[in-house]
C-alpha cells in the first residue's frame, strides 16, 4: 500500500531483514557496484579509535553525570524577557531557513530513497521531519548546541538491520528522531572526554538515560575539552545587565523630576515675614492659601513673595551616550546591526546592505555546521540501512544543502559564471556546478532554449544561405529589377554578353569593354588617391535600418516574407529527406518569433507616427503601456496563426507518404493560409496607427474622437463609425475592424 506517496510492502523476507520498508529500485535502476581496491577498507567497516587527550573535568572518575559548562536554562530565560535577544534570534532563525533546503547527490535513486525515509520518519513520529530539522537549527542558533534522540524499531522503519564495526550485536534501523531540550542534558564521560551516557534530568527530579549511539549532539564553536559549544549569548549577558541597570536609573530620574518641587519664599532681608497679633505668621497665611488653591487656580503675590520651581535645571547627567554605547555592544555581541533590529536611523540602502552582511555570513556558518552534522550522523546512517551497494561511498552519497540566502550575491556569482563560460574559461558542467546544479543529462539538454529555439533558427538561416555569393547576386539583381519582366530581361542581357565574349575570344578578337577594374588600374588609383585621402571616410559608416516601411506592402511585408521563407525551408527539408513533424514544429516556432519581432517593430513605428500626427508631445516612458498592449496583441494573433498552420500540416501529412506527396500537401496548406499573413499586416498596421492617434488626442485633452470611413467601405465599417470616447478605450474598439480596413480616427471639430 501507499501512504503519502511511500510504498509500504509486506513480502517474504530473509532473517534480519525489515518487516516492511521503502521499495528499493529495480536491479537495472541500481547504481553500479563500486570497485573498491583490495588494499582499501570500506568506510562503513572502519572502527572508531579512542582519543589519548585528556579532557577538562572538575572531578575525577566516571561515576557521576556532569552538567554543561554553561547554564543553558538561563539563556532561555534571557530570551523570554530580553527583546533584543529574542529579536536577534528570530532574525537569524528566519534567515537560516528563508530559502529552504534540498537533497543533492549524483545518484537519483539514493536521493529518492532518503526523501522517502524522511517522509516515513515523519509518519512514524507524528511530526514532519522537516520541522525536526528546523528545530535543530533554531537550537543551534539559540544555544550553539542541539540534541536528537534516535528511536530504533524495525517494525516502524523502512531500513534494514545492519552490523556495526563497533557493536557485536546487529543494529536495528532508525524509526524516528526526537529533539532533546538542551537545558536538561547531563553527561557521563571518561577522562579522555568520550561520552559514556547521556541523561535527561527534569526539574521535578524525573530522569532518563540514553546510550551515546542513540544521541546526536550538534555543536557550534566548541572549545577543546569542553562538553558543549559556547553559546553566542555568554559574552553579551553582562552588557545586557549593565544596559538594564542604566535604564532603571533613568526611570528613577524621570520619576523624581517629572513633577517639579515649588519653593514659596515669603519676605526679603530688608522686609522679613511678619508675625500677626494672633500668633500666626505671614508664612502660615501663604501656606494656607496654597493649600486652598484649586488645581486650575493661580497665586497673586506682592513683590515680597517669590515662587520658584526646583528641578534638574539642566544639571542632571545626560545618559544618551551610555545607552547608545551599551546597545551597540549588545548588537555586536549578538551579531546583528541596528538596521536588522529595525533602527534605520540615517542608513541608506548601500549602508544597510553592508551592515546586514555580517549577520548573513554568521547565519551561513550556522547553516554549514547544521549541514555537516545531518550529512554525517543522519543521512549516512539511513544510507547504511539501505540495500544499495557501497551506500556511503563515491556515487551514492547524498547531501543536504541550504539554498543561497543572499540573493544579490547569488546573482553576482551566477553572472560571473556565465561570463566565464562565454569567455571559454569553464565548461558547461562547471557552469552548472557554479549554479549549484548537477550537469545536464541528454534528455534535459534537449529541453534547453538552445535546442528548442536557437538551433532551429540558425539551421533555418543556414538553409537560406543569405550571405552566399549566389544569394547576394540575386539580391543585387532584385534591387535593380522592379518586376519579373525586368529581372528576366536583365538575365537575358547578361547571357548575351557572356555569349558575345565567348565568341570573340574564339575568333581571337577583344570582347566587349568591361567595367571591371584591373589590378593595375586599382594600383594606380591607390597611388594617386589613397583610400584615406579625400576618397574614403575614416569615420564609422552610418548604419541604415534593416527594416523599411516600404517593404511591408503586399508581398513585400515581413510577415509574408518570413512565411514564404518558412515554406521554402520546409520544401528543402523534404527534398533532403529530413522532414519530421517535430522538426517542422521547431521551424515554425522559430519563424513565429521572427514574425512577432518584425511586426512588433513595424507597428511601434506606426503607433508613434499616429501619435505624432496629432502634434502631441512625446514624453519619456509615455509609450511603455500602449506598446506592451500592441506587443501582447501581436503575439496572440501570430500565435493563433502558427498554431493553425501546425495543426493543418500535421493533419494532412503522413510520414509514410512519398516526398512528392508530402510537398504537394504541405504546399497546399501554405498556399491556403498565405492570405492571412497579408491580412494580419494590413489590419494591424492601420489599427496601430489609429491607436497612436487616439492616445495622442487623449494626451491633448480631447474627450471624444470620430471614426470615419471611405465611400467604398463595407457595412461593418459604416455601423461602427461615429463618435467614441478617448478614455478607457481598448485597442479592440478601434479600426481596422477587418482585413484591409481603411477607417481612421480624427479629432472632433470644435463648435
Amino acid at each position: 500500500m501507499k501512504i503519502f506517496g511511500i510504498e509500504l510492502k509486506r513480502s517474504k523476507r530473509k532473517k534480519g531483514a525489515p518487516r516492511f520498508g521503502v521499495s528499493q529500485p529495480k536491479t537495472e535502476d541500481k547504481a553500479p557496484p563500486t570497485q573498491t581496491p583490495k588494499h582499501l577498507v570500506s568506510i562503513a567497516k572502519i572502527p572508531r579509535v579512542r582519543s589519548p587527550v585528556l579532557s577538562f573535568k572538575l572531578r575525577s572518575g566516571i561515576d557521576e553525570f556532569e552538567q554543561s559548562e554553561y547554564d543553558m536554562a538561563e539563556i532561555g530565560r534571557i530570551e523570554d524577557i530580553e527583546s533584543f535577544v529574542a529579536r536577534a534570534f528570530a532574525q537569524k532563525q528566519g534567515l537560516m531557513f528563508k530559502e529552504g533546503w534540498e537533497l543533492v547527490g549524483k545518484n537519483l535513486n539514493t536521493i529518492q530513497y532518503i526523501k522517502q525515509r524522511f517522509e516515513q520518519i515523519g509518519m512514524a513520529t507524528g511530526e514532519p521531519f522537516s520541522m525536526v530539522l528546523k528545530e535543530l537549527g533554531e537550537d543551534l542558533i539559540r544555544y550553539s548546541n542541539a540534541f536528537l534522540v534516535k528511536v530504533r524499531n524495525r517494525k516502524a522503519s523502512g531500513g534494514k538491520i545492519r552490523r556495526s564495526p563497533n557493536k557485536a550485536t546487529p543494529v536495528e534501523p532508525v524509526a524516528g528522531y526526537f529533539a532533546l531540550p538542551v537545558s536538561t542534558v547531563r553527561f557521563k564521560r571518561d577522562d579522555s572526554g568520550k561520552i559514556l551516557k547521556y541523561k535527561q534530568v527534569l526539574p521535578n527530579g524525573k530522569y532518563k538515560e540514553f546510550n551515546p549511539e542513540d544521541v546526536i549532539h550538534l555543536y557550534f564553536r566548541k572549545k577543546k575539552g569542553f562538553l558543549v559549544g559556547t553559546p553566542s549569548l555568554i559574552p553579551v549577558k553582562d552588557d545586557i545587565r549593565a544596559l538594564r541597570r542604566i535604564e532603571e536609573n533613568i526611570e528613577m530620574l524621570i520619576y523624581q523630576h517629572l513633577f517639579p518641587l515649588y519653593h514659596y519664599k515669603v519676605g526679603t532681608e530688608m522686609a522679613p515675614a511678619e508675625t500677626y497679633s494672633d500668633g500666626t505668621t505671614e508664612v502660615d497665611v501663604a501656606k494656607r492659601e496654597v493649600e486652598m488653591m484649586p488645581a486650575e487656580g493661580m497665586v497673586v503675590t506682592p513683590e515680597r513673595h517669590d515662587i520658584k520651581a526646583i528641578g534638574a535645571e539642566g544639571r542632571a547627567l545626560r545618559a544618551e551616550g551610555y545607552l547608545k554605547h551599551f546597545k551597540q555592544r549588545i548588537f555586536a555581541g549578538l551579531g546583528v546591526s541596528a538596521v536588522d533590529m529595525g533602527e534605520g536611523d540615517t542608513a541608506n540602502r548601500s549602508t544597510a546592505d553592508s551592515m546586514s552582511r555580517n549577520m548573513v555570513d554568521d547565519v551561513k556558518h550556522y547553516q554549514r555546521t547544521w549541514e555537516i552534522f545531518i550529512d554525517e550522523y543522519i543521512i549516512k546512517e539511513l544510507l547504511l540501512e539501505s540495500t544499495f551497494d557501497s551506500p556511503i561511498e563515491n556515487e551514492n552519497l547524498v547531501y543536504i544543502k541550504c539554498n543561497e540566502i543572499d540573493i544579490d550575491a547569488k546573482i553576482k556569482v551566477q553572472n560571473h559564471a556565465i561570463a566565464s563560460f562565454a569567455g571559454y574559461a569553464i565548461t558547461i558542467d562547471e557552469l552548472r556546478r557554479e549554479f549549484g546544479k548537477e550537469p545536464l543529462t541528454d534528455e534535459e539538454f534537449e529541453k534547453t532554449f538552445w535546442k528548442l529555439i536557437k538551433e532551429p533558427t540558425i539551421m533555418m538561416q543556414a538553409i537560406d544561405e543569405p550571405y552566399s555569393p549566389l544569394a547576394q547576386a540575386v539580391a543585387r539583381a532584385a534591387s535593380t529589377a522592379t518586376t519579373k519582366a525586368d529581372l528576366q530581361q536583365s538575365a537575358n542581357a547578361k547571357q548575351k554578353e557572356i555569349a558575345a565574349t565567348t565568341k570573340a575570344k574564339a575568333a581571337g578578337k577583344p570582347g566587349p569593354k568591361s567595367t571591371k577594374t584591373t589590378s593595375g588600374q586599382r594600383s594606380a588609383q591607390a597611388s594617386n588617391q589613397p583610400s584615406n585621402q579625400h576618397g574614403t571616410k575614416t569615420g564609422p559608416e552610418k548604419r541604415k535600418s534593416s527594416f523599411n516601411l516600404a517593404d511591408a506592402v503586399g508581398e513585400g511585408n515581413r510577415v509574408t516574407k518570413i512565411y514564404t521563407n518558412l515554406h521554402e525551408n520546409i520544401m528543402y527539408a523534404i527534398d533532403k529527406s529530413t522532414f519530421s513533424n517535430e522538426w517542422f514544429k521547431q521551424l515554425v516556432f522559430a519563424a513565429r518569433e521572427q514574425m512577432i519581432d518584425n511586426l512588433s517593430r513595424l507597428l511601434r513605428i506606426e503607433f508613434r507616427n499616429g501619435f505624432r500626427s496629432t502634434k502631441a508631445v512625446e514624453e519619456p516612458g509615455s509609450f511603455l503601456f500602449p506598446l506592451s498592449v500592441i506587443d501582447s496583441r501581436i503575439r496572440r494573433i501570430i500565435g493563433r496563426f502558427t498554431e493553425t498552420l501546425i495543426a493543418r500540416v500535421t493533419k494532412v501529412v503522413d510520414p509514410n507518404d512519398t516526398p512528392d506527396t508530402i510537398k504537394l500537401r504541405v504546399s497546399a496548406v501554405f498556399d491556403a493560409l498565405k492570405f492571412r499573413s497579408r491580412f494580419i499586416y494590413n489590419s494591424e498596421k492601420n489599427k496601430a496607427r489609429n491607436y497612436g492617434i487616439i492616445n495622442g488626442l487623449a494626451k491633448l485633452g480631447h474627450k471624444e474622437a470620430d471614426i470615419t470611413y471611405d465611400e467604398g467601405s463595407c457595412d461593418l465599417c459604416k455601423e461602427r463609425a461615429g463618435r467614441i470616447s478617448t478614455k478607457h478605450i481598448t485597442i479592440d474598439d478601434i479600426p481596422g475592424h477587418h482585413p484591409n480596413c481603411t477607417c481612421s480616427i480624427i479629432a472632433v471639430e470644435e463648435q
